[in-house]
């Protein structure tokens, strides 16, 4: 199969399900990624997204440069996403 191949080359897991499970259960990172995707749910296709990936985007970099308190980031990018859908509503 294509995407088994796929994994076996460059380590990109398979998006058919059964491919999948044989692929993780050799590869902890693999592993890793199937277990938190367990309770996870598909991304919304709306026009709102937008908002969230900015104010998202600006707060890990903010993060990840020590630029302030990470839960006080955090929780200001939580309020600007709010804001801002609810203006788009």
């Amino acid at each position: 199969m294509v995407q088994q191949a796929i994994f076996k080359s460059g380590g990109v897991p398979s998006a058919l399900t059964k491919a999948y499970n044989a692929e993780a259960q050799s590869d902890s990172v693999i592993q890793g990624f199937k277990k938190a995707g367990e309770n996870g749910v598909p991304m919304p296709n709306i026009t709102q997204m937008s908002s969230v990936w900015q104010y998202l985007n600006a707060a890990e970099v903010s993060i990840i440069n020590n630029q302030g308190d990470s839960s006080t980031l955090w929780n200001n990018m939580a309020d600007s996403i709010k804001s801002s859908i609810a203006k788009q509503s």
